[in-house]
């Protein structure tokens, strides 16, 4: 069938060879700035071999107004565990931004309840 293509996860550890009529997915994912851990960069981390142990990401949001109207700085550090690789593939283009964006949704909806 002319433009059908089928998903197929290998899970290792293994070697894996692929045929002819078969492609390697490649993840471009945000990625860390060497220079400054708290700062994202688009397509910064590109790789074909999903890490599927926890991980943690940092992030600072500057400028932050409180009530009071004083400027803070917001540190978070986000610990991180893929349970669902096949949800994850299939609706996911990069992990570190759609938690981040998650993040920055909670934390204004926790701001405006004050």
């Amino acid at each position: 069938e002319a433009g059908h293509m089928e998903r197929r996860l290998q899970n290792g550890p293994t070697q894996f060879v692929p045929a002819a009529d078969e492609w390697m997915h490649e993840f471009s994912w945000h990625g860390p700035d060497k220079t400054n851990k708290t700062k994202l960069i688009p397509n910064q981390w590109q790789f074909k071999k999903l890490k599927v142990v926890p991980d943690q990401f940092y992030y600072n949001v500057d400028e932050v107004r409180t009530v009071d109207d004083a400027l803070v700085k917001v540190k978070v550090m986000l610990f991180y565990e893929i349970k669902d690789i096949e949800l994850m593939v299939g609706t996911m283009h990069c992990t570190y931004t759609n938690s981040l964006y998650a993040l920055i949704v909670t934390y204004l909806f926790f701001q405006l309840q004050l």
